[in-house]
């Protein structure tokens, strides 16, 4: 019998049920997909994009000049070891006159982007550069750092400056303003997944270790988080305003009062933890959830200032209205049922491999056995911002496997820098990779039959001191990619109360 239906069998208005009835179910998700699609090349004002790039490029020339002023030298002329990324060891480290010529390209760049002028060639520039700087040094990794640099690699892509080549926008396509929200988003939305635990939500750690001794220095203002109910208050305060700050930025009635809790939150966090410029990145950059156009309501005009600007439209405004960039300038908006352009395929292909890779990539420990917070695995690039704590000591030791002999190395001081030393409590990787270096430094000096060895005494998140790394195990021989739980110890459990 045929399923076919039939114009006939419509009663009253309303379709007789049967084999077919649902049949129309994937055709309406169908075009409710392509609606969203075809929406996302509808024209947007670009005011709100553009303050963004503007803000961006500012704060980030204001960093470029505290890396020249100081924190260039402890990082890249003060060590003499520097840590590698897995899968990124090829990336060497340049010398530090070197980076200094890095940043004062960099500082150019973050200026150019600031003002609106050559901005796609200048983030392209400023993206590879900073990418190249963090990815120099593992020790010295933020997310903060990671997401500067998504977002330049952004701005190198999506039109954000109101010139064009001989003209003027006002207008950018949707999917611009919609990727730089998507990114945007992407920290507090994996942070809120993050501090999903029994530690962060029931045990209040580390937040109570930190506020109890004292290395969360926030100054008399903040005399008060030495109460009891501080470490509560602080943990499920950051874990919702993670889960919630979004949904209530992109909603009208509570957008306001979202982003003023956003304020107070990341300058609370500048006065509690040093995280350099993020809190001032993340205010400003927070208003692109806003309406599009709401630079305009505060009197922000950037088109407006100087006569070369006024005239610039003018003559925009002329060749504009006889054409119109598919992707990049809309003039007019997507019909409905048209159909894309090559191009804008491309446009919607290459968006969904980002989005898809930014939603994945994070998610990618709990591929790795153990916890991710004692053995690290996956830690990287996942948005794991403060999120747990180590503290205790790591020693490393010469062992002759002849006679059992050992030795303990003396000089890590001069090797490593403090910084260094802490990051590396965290991280067992880095562990490894100092073993493997002490490993070259003895051969250099003809000693060749020596175990460099690991004798580990850490605290998780104020967990009784357990031992990290198996003391029998030569840190030195191991191949980079060995499964961690295979010289690891595993985490002890809590003891019952």
């Amino acid at each position: 019998m045929s399923t076919r239906q039939d114009p006939d069998d419509v009663v009253g208005g309303r379709e007789e049920l049967g084999d077919s009835a649902a049949a129309p179910a994937p055709a309406s998700w169908g075009r409710q997909a392509r609606r969203q699609i075809e929406a996302l090349f509808e024209p947007v004002p670009i005011d709100s994009l553009a303050f963004a790039r503007g803000y961006f490029g500012l704060v980030m020339a204001v960093d470029c000049v505290i890396y020249l002023g100081m924190l260039l030298e402890m990082r890249f002329a003060d060590p003499v070891f520097h840590f590698k990324f897995p899968y990124f060891e090829w990336v060497a480290t340049a010398p530090y006159e070197v980076m200094r010529i890095i940043f004062w390209v960099l500082l150019p760049c973050a200026l150019l982007i600031a003002i609106g002028r050559w901005v796609r060639p200048a983030a392209a520039v400023f993206a590879l550069l900073w990418t190249y700087v963090l990815l120099a040094d593992r020790a010295f990794f933020n997310n903060h750092d990671y997401l500067i640099s998504l977002i330049a690699l952004l701005f190198a892509v999506v039109p954000s400056s109101r010139r064009t080549g001989g003209g003027f926008r006002s207008t950018v396509p949707a999917w611009a303003l919609r990727l730089l929200q998507f990114q945007l988003a992407i920290p507090y939305v994996y942070g809120a997944i993050a501090k999903i635990n029994y530690d962060w939500l029931v045990r209040f750690e580390p937040m109570k270790s930190w506020l109890q001794s004292g290395r969360a220095e926030g100054g008399l203002f903040f005399s008060w988080y030495g109460t009891a109910w501080a470490p509560a208050m602080f943990s499920w305060g950051g874990f919702l305003l993670d889960l919630l700050v979004v949904p209530a930025l992109l909603y009208r009635r509570t957008r306001i009062a979202a982003f003023l809790v956003v304020v107070g939150f990341h300058l609370f966090n500048s006065q509690l933890f040093s995280i350099g410029i993020f809190p001032w990145l993340m205010i400003g950059a927070t208003t692109i959830f806003f309406d599009p156009t709401w630079p305009r309501r505060i009197g922000w005009r950037p088109d407006a200032v100087g006569p070369a600007a006024r005239t610039a439209k003018k003559k925009a405004s002329r060749r504009v209205a006889a054409r119109q960039v598919i992707g990049d300038e809309p003039s007019q908006p997507q019909r409905a049922g048209t159909r894309l352009t090559l191009r804008q395929r491309w446009i919607a292909t290459a968006l969904a491999v980002w989005c898809a890779v930014q939603l994945l990539v994070p998610l990618r420990h709990f591929l790795y056995p153990g916890w991710v917070d004692w053995t690290e695995g996956g830690a990287l690039f996942a948005w794991r911002m403060k999120i747990h704590d180590k503290v205790g000591r790591l020693d490393f030791v010469l062992v002759d496997p002849v006679s059992g002999d050992f030795q303990p190395v003396r000089d890590i001081d001069a090797l490593l820098t403090p910084l260094q030393r802490r990051v590396m409590l965290h991280d067992p990787e880095m562990a490894r990779q100092f073993a493997v270096y002490l490993r070259q430094r003895l051969a250099q000096a003809g000693i060749t039959d020596r175990e460099v060895r690991v004798v580990s005494s850490i605290s998780l998140n104020g967990r009784p001191q357990q031992q990290m790394i198996s003391p029998t195990v030569d840190l030195a021989r191991l191949a980079p990619r060995t499964p961690r739980l295979q010289w690891m110890v595993p985490l002890q459990p809590l003891p019952l109360d």
